[in-house]
């Protein structure tokens, strides 16, 4: 699928593999009925333009549908897999408006074409060089904002603007809040964990935190007030998960190094069931080297996790599924073991306490194995 502001050929987001093609004036429609990993690639050759199917497994299911009309195309293909829940008419979004002006343009244009508009939403291009709690002085201007929620409401419409959970560094005033909270994460020496996003150096709420709260609500009342700010009636979260790196256009921004030492502190701070999470030196998630495995054991001192490998190519491929278990210094694997590997776990390191001690040793995933960690 085609992401608009990707390079070709990468991926971002799902998509459903179906085609639409208008061909003498009639349209029809071809569904391959496939979940597993794909590649669709429409290019031409000498021969001429092609269609190429590259799976990695599963059934070639291929339905075929008539149309003649587009229109009957998608009352076809819906009638295969079955029609969408009806959403709430507040859910659906029209975003990435470059200023205000435009989003004005768009609301009275929704309503010069008779088409219901329930919503308006605004993405980030509202922020002042993209941070949260921060207007564009330029682009979105306090007044006109202001202007534009009144408008909204005086017509029975209401207005959602998106923000962003993590803290930037280049904010002073939301920053020191943060500080003063006490609510951004910290690394294993104490000090805040500083990490990257399109915004620039970041923090991030440990939401956790007893002040946690607080502070989210803080930040909320203050920039969305009725009176002083921008009274939307909802906020449209997004980045409000942990980012794996190295992908697509924000791989310059980040290291693998780095994304491991958020985890960490990540497993650190919550204490959970996080034995099953590989680190490497290079891309986060391979399955190409397994160097060590962390384990951060809960309040009992026990953790759980696993591991799934196979060979991430074959279309017949045979899979290990293997599962760790640590009870006080003493650690199993066990599971089922149908892919062979070369790859050794070479040291499990125990996360939670002052030191976060590594045991060095050399056990490969083909089989159960048990070591003591004292």
């Amino acid at each position: 699928m085609g992401n608009p502001g990707l390079p070709n050929h990468e991926n971002l987001y799902g998509s459903h593999p179906v085609y639409l093609e208008m061909r003498n004036g009639q349209a029809h429609g071809v569904l391959l009925w496939n979940s597993n990993g794909m590649d669709i690639k429409i290019d031409q050759d000498s021969d001429g333009q092609y269609l190429e199917y590259n799976n990695d497994g599963g059934v070639l299911g291929f339905y075929f549908v008539s149309g003649p009309q587009p229109a009957d195309v998608s009352r076809q293909y819906a009638e295969i897999i079955g029609k969408s829940s009806l959403t709430g008419r507040m859910a659906f979004i029209n975003a990435g408006t470059g200023d205000v002006y435009r989003v004005a343009e768009v609301i009275y244009n929704y309503s010069a074409a008779r088409i219901p508009l329930e919503t308006m939403w605004t993405d980030i291009d509202y922020m002042n060089l993209r941070r949260t709690w921060n207007l564009d002085p330029d682009r979105f201007p306090l007044e006109k904002m202001q202007e534009l929620v009144t408008y909204l409401h005086d017509h029975q419409q209401q207005y959602i603007l998106m923000v962003d959970p993590p803290v930037s560094l280049n904010d002073s005033t939301s920053w020191q809040n943060a500080i003063d909270s006490d609510v951004l994460m910290k690394n294993s020496s104490g000090e805040v964990y500083v990490g990257g996003m399109w915004l620039g150096p970041v923090g991030y709420v440990d939401w956790f935190h007893p002040n946690s709260q607080s502070f989210w609500s803080g930040q909320i009342t203050t920039f969305f007030d009725d009176e002083s700010g921008v009274g939307v009636d909802g906020i449209w979260i997004d980045m409000n998960e942990v980012h794996l790196p190295l992908a697509l256009f924000l791989q310059h921004a980040y290291s693998a190094t780095s994304a491991g030492q958020l985890l960490c502190s990540l497993l650190q701070s919550l204490h959970g069931e996080c034995s099953g999470l590989p680190s490497t030196s290079h891309v986060m998630g391979t399955s190409t080297r397994i160097p060590s495995r962390f384990i951060a054991p809960d309040n009992s001192g026990q953790a759980t996790g696993s591991l799934y490998l196979d060979d991430d190519k074959s279309l017949n491929s045979t899979s290990s599924d293997i599962a760790f278990s640590y009870d006080n210094g003493h650690l199993v694997v066990n599971g089922t073991f149908g892919y062979s590997t070369n790859l050794q776990v070479i040291s499990a390191k125990v996360l939670g306490n002052d030191t976060g001690v590594a045991f060095n040793f050399t056990k490969p995933p083909n089989a159960p194995w048990t070591v003591d960690i004292n």
